[in-house]
């Protein structure tokens, strides 16, 4: 015969099972399984796991048409969490793009501690969209690369550029250039080039080495032109059902995934670039009046279109005026 007792001990022992079942979450990103980006989150996702208990599943990109199908994807609640860059951003939360604006400085020590410092700026307006912003970091330099030499920011308008996005920072920078750049998603950049209907682009070294690109574009212009941002946003819903260690673990394994993904976006512009100057790309010497007045109108007009004015001159100064 079943004693009270027993039964009682009983339904204790299902109940704590039933308590013990972890928390999953599901995190999406545009990148590749076998890509680097994409196994720096997987181990961010493991390290949750081991630390808090979170089972994190992350899902690859050929899930999403693009970036704007994640975002969307995010904002419905088909994922919990995903791991977003420019045109996700800009479509999800812009002000995560100010540190694209061009001209600003290139001390990654000091972008990096303005970046952390703004987080807590950022919270509010993050809750009231429902969001958690777990790392924010970026995808490394941008320069122009082109089939003939760009010295000036007329030279790259006639040079019949090149857009991956027409959002964002790069839209207005197109936007003061007064021209209409032809917008190709990344597979059909080589075939443009190749018959030569288009012949400059705005990237990272290490995507025109990867996509095999210096074959047709010849000539990189030495000035840093922008800075691809990347963040992981979770929904509020979500991060708020778990517990206070199982936040801590999950927001501190992302936090460092994204330092080691920005340190190797960092680290692979320099490699990149030493593997296109061997491959015989000529390193083009800008006139750099014209680029700082383009760079200081594009920032500004996209802090009227993508990031908050305030957000921007904080920036600046954060950048100018280092600690003692």
């Amino acid at each position: 015969m079943i004693t009270r007792a027993a039964l009682l001990m009983t339904v204790l022992a299902v109940a704590g099972a039933v308590a013990a079942e972890p928390v999953r979450l599901r995190f999406g990103s545009t990148w590749a399984i076998d890509s680097v980006p994409f196994a720096v989150l997987r181990r961010a996702a493991d390290a949750t796991e081991k630390a808090g208990g979170v089972v994190v599943t992350t899902l690859p990109g050929h899930r999403w048409a693009d970036e704007a199908e994640l975002a969307a994807a995010l904002r419905e609640g088909k994922l919990e969490g995903a791991t977003l860059t420019s045109e996700g951003l800009a479509a999800t939360f812009p002000d995560l793009c100010v540190f694209e604006a061009p001209g600003l400085s290139p001390d990654q020590r000091e972008t990096d501690r303005v970046r952390d410092a703004l987080v807590k700026k950022l919270e509010p307006e993050l809750a009231k969209r429902g969001l958690v912003l777990l790392g924010w970091g970026e995808l490394g330099a941008q320069y122009v690369f082109s089939t003939s030499p760009v010295r000036t920011p007329a030279d790259f308008a006639a040079a019949r550029p090149i857009a991956s996005q027409r959002t964002g920072v790069l839209a207005s920078l197109f936007g003061a250039l007064a021209s209409e750049p032809l917008t190709l998603a990344t597979p059909d950049v080589g075939g443009n080039l190749s018959s030569g209907a288009a012949g400059a682009v705005i990237a990272t070294p290490a995507q025109v080495v990867r996509l095999g690109w210096f074959r047709q574009l010849r000539f990189v212009t030495n000035v840093r032109v922008s800075s691809g941002a990347v963040a992981t946003l979770v929904r509020r819903d979500a991060f708020e059902r778990l517990s206070t260690d199982e936040r801590a673990a999950l927001s501190r394994a992302v936090f460092r995934g994204h330092r080691e993904l920005t340190a190797h976006a960092r680290a692979g512009t320099i490699s990149a670039l030493d593997v296109l100057v061997a491959r015989g790309v000529t390193v083009v010497q800008p006139e750099l009046q014209p680029w700082e007045r383009l760079f200081n109108q594009v920032a500004e007009a996209a802090s009227r279109t993508v990031y908050a004015p305030d957000l921007l001159a904080e920036v600046r100064k954060g950048l100018t005026l280092r600690p003692k």
